[in-house]
């Protein structure tokens, strides 16, 4: 950033390239974003995000960089066309689950335990690195994503706990605030 001038074709794509080829997954915007705020790259302002997020669609849809290179967990889809294209397929598919059943047998680490951990995490832009980790563990992860979910938070912790834990205190005056309005 040279007096307030930012050069987002000569500095910033190169180096969201190179950010995104640092990554062992695909990483959100809003990640990449940080990144270079923290590098002094670019300010930490809404303008400079948006005009960030501007031009890197543009230079992915003329393939400067990868379209598919950055996560977007805002928008999903669900469901869609499934099934078996004859009855041959379907019963060859349940012949080969039985056949390798003992390849694919998995015991629950968790059905067994008093406790069960969780992870709630307060910026989803951590999700899918955090997640990366305690799948290994078959450990749950979700994306808090601010006040309504630190309620959601509160009320999970304090009526869920099977090891008697209690919640925090500043859990519980958040119940405490969004039962009295």
């Amino acid at each position: 950033m040279n007096n307030g001038h930012i050069d987002w074709l000569g500095i910033i794509t190169p180096r969201v390239s190179e950010l995104l080829d640092s990554y062992s997954y695909r990483p959100t915007l809003r990640q990449v974003y940080y990144r270079l705020v923290s590098e002094l790259l670019i300010p930490n302002t809404i303008t400079s995000y948006k005009t960030l997020s501007d031009r890197l669609a543009r230079a992915r849809e003329q393939r400067i960089i990868d379209p598919t290179s950055f996560e977007d967990r805002a928008r999903s889809s669900d469901g869609g066309d499934s099934g078996y294209t004859d009855p041959d397929r379907y019963l060859q598919s349940q012949l080969d689950s039985v056949k390798y059943a003992d390849l694919t047998y998995e015991r629950s680490r968790w059905a067994e335990q008093p406790c069960h951990v969780i992870v709630w995490l307060e910026k989803d832009a951590l999700f899918t690195p955090i997640l990366e980790i305690a799948n290994r563990y078959s450990v749950r992860v979700y994306a808090a994503r601010g006040f309504s979910s630190l309620v959601l938070l509160s009320l999970y912790s304090i009526w869920t706990s099977p090891c008697g834990l209690s919640s925090s205190p500043i859990l519980t005056r958040a119940v405490r605030i969004w039962c009295a309005t």
